[in-house]
């Protein structure tokens, strides 16, 4: 190797290790603003907050790693436009295209990692993120019962106390609502003092009451609400428990979500695809047949029925029997239009399901694809605008990840909305930025300086 390919691809690859992070945390940051709600006040264990963080960043890597190529290609090659670098390998007879070469040969060994980890390492990693996710969002907020709070997060009670003393267990003023049975404010509990403990294994929540009355009423009896039973029992002290369980984090078996598409390799997602593809052509051929099946028999059944040369048409309306056919005839039309909009949404519904999987299939492609796209458009776009460091590189580097992001979703949700091949849809951002990044390049190889800030700074004061 030359030993300009070897300090170009080191030029490359610190930036690469540097924008790799710098991707994943903000990827991170995005997605635990969204779901912050379920992570915060639950009383999560450190180590299950670090094994949901950890899964959650093994399947950023996908969406990271383009836009990590994206962003180190616009700093290297724009560095070494700013340290003239570039004018030194141009004037040693070195065009811009072979000094890319081994940078594009290095992106494609990106790219086969990013495939190779989509296919294996994602899946894995997604249904692990998956059933965590789902067992923090059931698990329910840590247990903190504040003063004067109507505390409702006990299945079947209602807890509220005036006053918690500086110990955390001593509190006054208590009052305990029971609604185990669904019937109301029928069952009350009131104590001057009491102590509010935790068992050891954390499974139970204990009140001491001191010095109070327990009220109920007997609803069951058919009687009037003023004269029903009444009860009143005075105690000295009584203890009530409270079942913790539901407070605990459960572990919900991988099998729940094992047929999401996300969680499927490539082979897998091929497999379903035939599978859904054969079933949606049987049901649909079913539903024909049936179709058309009634159809026959409704005009099988009124051609033998009515004589169409000896009906009257002045006495159409007035004769019981034309009456009663139409009433029949507008029932049965009635009954296939039910049939046959159950049949539709039976085959969109199929028909979005099968298209989930196509998506994910070509998503398996179409990042680890991006990766070399986005290399072809940031490398001459950085050796045009001669700029490097984290400055005007980055912001470059978020516009036109934006608008490649921003196509692909509107690709994608045209395949669920519209009748758009599923190809068509996922590659359609490939087909938008190609043709850029081929321009980028053969301008980039002529030496175009329109995106040098200098420049334009330049045109403007002759302007002015």
């Amino acid at each position: 190797m030359k030993k300009i390919h070897k300090l170009v691809i080191k030029s490359f690859i610190g930036p690469l290790i540097v924008t790799f992070f710098i991707s994943m945390l903000v990827l991170l940051m995005q997605f635990l603003w969204k779901y912050v709600d379920d992570l915060v006040g639950k009383g999560l264990e450190l180590t299950v907050l670090f094994k949901f963080l950890y899964y959650t960043s093994l399947t950023l890597v996908p969406l990271a790693l383009p836009i990590t190529v994206l962003l180190a290609s616009l700093m290297t090659l724009g560095n070494m436009g700013e340290r003239y670098e570039l004018v030194a390998i141009k004037a040693a007879g070195i065009s811009l295209q072979k000094l890319m070469r081994p940078l594009f040969v290095f992106t494609m060994g990106i790219a086969l990692v990013a495939f190779l980890f989509s296919n294996n390492v994602y899946p894995y990693a997604f249904l692990k993120y998956r059933t965590l996710l789902h067992d923090i969002q059931m698990k329910k907020p840590a247990l903190n019962i504040s003063e004067g709070e109507y505390y409702k997060r006990i299945d079947g009670y209602v807890i509220r106390f005036d006053k918690k003393e500086r110990d955390g267990q001593t509190i006054h003023g208590i009052q305990i609502y029971d609604h185990t049975e669904n019937i109301g404010n029928v069952r009350l509990t009131t104590a001057k003092s009491g102590l509010m403990q935790a068992t050891d294994d954390g499974k139970w929540l204990q009140f001491t009451l001191f010095d109070g009355y327990s009220y109920a009423e007997d609803v069951k009896e058919w009687q009037n609400r003023h004269t029903r039973p009444f009860s009143r029992a005075k105690f000295g002290e009584q203890v009530i428990k409270f079942d913790l369980s539901s407070f605990e984090m459960g572990e919900t078996d991988e099998s729940l979500f094992k047929n999401h598409e996300k969680g499927k390799r490539l082979s897998d997602l091929q497999s379903t695809i035939d599978t859904l593809t054969m079933q949606y052509a049987d049901r649909t051929q079913d539903i024909t047949k049936a179709i058309l099946s009634r159809y026959h028999f409704y005009q099988t059944f009124y051609d033998d029925s009515l004589n169409v040369e000896n009906i009257n048409i002045s006495n159409l309306s007035a004769d019981p029997l034309n009456e009663h056919s139409s009433n029949a005839a507008t029932s049965q039309v009635n009954s296939t239009l039910t049939d046959v909009q159950y049949y539709s949404m039976d085959l969109q519904n199929r028909e979005k399901f099968l298209k989930d999987y196509e998506i994910e299939w070509h998503r398996k492609f179409t990042y680890p694809f991006a990766c070399l796209l986005l290399f072809l458009v940031g490398a001459p776009l950085g050796a045009i605008i001669r700029r490097g460091g984290l400055g005007m590189p980055v912001v470059m580097a978020v516009l036109i990840f934006i608008a490649y992001f921003a196509a692909s979703i509107i690709g994608e949700k045209s395949v669920l909305t519209t009748s758009l091949l599923s190809w068509r849809g996922m590659w359609m951002s490939s087909f938008i930025f190609l043709p850029i990044g081929l321009f980028l390049l053969i301008k980039a190889t002529s030496d175009a300086a329109f995106l040098d800030a200098d420049v334009w700074k330049r045109k403007l004061k002759i302007t002015k």
